[in-house]
């Protein structure tokens, strides 16, 4: 299906996640199952909405059916006690971070932490409230193969092998250095997979308006990392703080050289040359009055 992200962000305060389900009827497909890489996050969202209901929420409120679900199968078991969907719950907390982006001027400014807001119609896509210490244990139990740091067996052993599959072939989605697009290749069920010098490589990113997070790990060297950031870097390479992160780590675990910070570097003055630069000096504020 195509990718409708920029329409649902247009839309987002109309949007409810039945509005979200009901928008895919009338979108007709661009490929056949598994033919391309597409990302749509209203698919990502109603994949998730399904759950819900066949676990036995109602199809007429699917965001509390899924909000249930993952509680009840997930976040619950797992242990992840401060993950939310709720803003609510975050605010009436108090202790959370502040989302922050660029402004035209090119400096980082604290936005609304209510503009998080929009994300929740599509909110499996990526709207979960969380912190460093409850994706840990996400991570451990991704590890252990569906087993939690507290002995619960959250899914069966296959499960997350089956997830971790590759699946239908990706760009370089980033344009990142072929060092970073090689643990990017294929993508599965809801994971990306490639290779960091021959061990494989299972991850996924995200971001918001004001929020960036990350989440890699090798399955067979039983190690990962997350990472979050209360920040979006967009250009010339998105994310790049966060796989500098990743792959630095990476780097240091198998005691081999600092290279890949000098490669994304390179990259990004390269990527950033080759783009256009204006200036606010040069807008004609005749054109903008209209």
């Amino acid at each position: 299906m195509p990718g409708l992200d920029i329409q649902s962000s247009f839309e987002s305060g109309s949007l409810t996640p039945e509005k979200v389900v009901e928008a895919l009827s009338d979108v007709a497909p661009t490929a056949r199952y598994g033919e391309q890489f597409i990302y749509n996050i209203l698919l990502v969202a109603s994949g998730g909405y399904a759950l819900g209901v066949a676990n036995g929420g109602g199809a007429g409120n699917l965001g509390l059916a899924y909000d249930m679900a993952l509680r009840e199968r997930i976040l619950g078991p797992i242990g992840m006690m401060r993950s939310t969907y709720d803003p609510e719950v975050v605010l009436a907390d108090g202790d959370y971070a502040l989302p922050h982006a660029v402004d035209l001027s090119g400096n980082l400014r604290t936005i609304p932490l209510t503009t998080e807001r929009g994300l929740l119609p599509y909110r499996p896509a990526g709207a979960l409230w969380s912190n460093a210490r409850d994706m840990a244990r996400y991570l451990e139990t991704e590890l252990a193969r569906g087993v939690a740091p507290n002995r619960n067996r959250i899914v069966s052993a296959e499960s997350p092998e089956a997830s971790w599959a590759p699946g239908v072939s990706v760009p370089n989605y980033y344009g990142g250095p072929p060092q970073l697009a090689a643990t990017m290749t294929r993508y599965g069920l809801g994971w990306a997979n490639g290779q960091y010098r021959g061990l494989r490589v299972v991850s996924h990113t995200g971001d918001t308006a004001g929020f960036a997070a990350a989440i890699a790990f090798l399955p067979d060297a039983d190690l990962g990392i997350v990472i979050l950031s209360n920040s979006l870097s967009l250009a010339p390479i998105p994310l790049a703080f966060e796989f500098a992160v990743e792959l630095r780590l990476f780097e240091l675990l198998f005691d081999q050289p600092a290279e890949f910070d000098a490669q994304l570097t390179a990259r990004a003055k390269e990527l950033a040359a080759a783009r256009p630069s204006p200036s606010l000096d040069q807008v004609d504020p005749q054109a903008v009055a209209p």
